[in-house]
């Protein structure tokens, strides 16, 4: 019970839960995924997307330098 301890802890699962939310979103309209590679892919992706939003970043510009071989990491 960390939360009745600690206030600043949020009450509720929002974030993790809107993580999964757009994938599941698409297996709901396309029906399913074609490999199980694309799946991990998808899953990469998203998971790199969901924290570098999380820490602030700029998505598309952290998404432009990660195509040009320097991706982003989180500071230590």
């Amino acid at each position: 019970m960390r939360r009745v301890h600690d206030l600043i802890l949020p009450f509720d699962n929002n974030p993790a839960e809107r993580t999964i939310r757009i994938a599941k979103l698409r297996i709901k309209v396309s029906g399913s995924r074609r490999t199980l590679l694309g799946a991990h892919d998808f899953a990469a992706i998203r998971t790199y997307l969901a924290a570098t939003d999380r820490h602030g970043q700029n998505m598309p510009d952290v998404l432009g330098q990660a195509m040009r071989s320097r991706p982003w990491t989180p500071a230590a």
